[in-house]
């Protein structure tokens, strides 16, 4: 929880470890065919899709920061399960989109935690939450 109120990792979490290059590529490579088969899914064939250097890039520009809560986000082995974990969300839902769902202009670097509770909400609905759970938490002394 503290890491959604403060943007701090808690003292415990084990986020400081060396991921080697080649490791990082795989966890985008992986991603990408993730965003791929999600979209062929949805849409059958002849989906346009991120390329994973693309990904890379994203990750870069955004200085690996939550669109939504502007929280720092780490790479992460995807079966890890780490809430504070960079994640990718398609701004406009799969389910709300079309086959150009999952192109570059619509994804956005958010972390794991937010990508879980945004669902099909739209980034306004999901940063009011957010909002409302910080004024909650503090309201309680968290």
């Amino acid at each position: 929880m503290e890491y959604l109120l403060t943007g701090n990792l808690p003292p415990d979490e084990d986020v400081v470890r060396h991921v080697p290059v080649t490791e990082v590529i795989s966890i985008f490579r992986r991603r990408t065919k993730q965003i791929y088969t999600r979209t062929t899914k949805r849409f059958g064939s002849s989906v346009s899709t991120v390329e994973y250097y693309q990904l890379m890039l994203l990750a870069n520009k955004s200085d690996m920061r939550c669109a939504v809560t502007g929280c720092r986000t780490y790479i992460a082995p995807p079966d890890s399960n780490r809430y504070w974990a960079l994640s990718y969300d398609h701004i406009i839902p799969l389910s709300k989109g079309d086959k150009s769902s999952s192109e570059l202009d619509n994804l956005q670097v958010v972390c794991s935690i937010i990508n879980c509770v945004k669902g099909n909400l739209s980034d306004n609905q999901v940063h009011d939450w957010w909002l409302r759970f910080k004024s909650a938490k503090s309201k309680k002394q968290y």
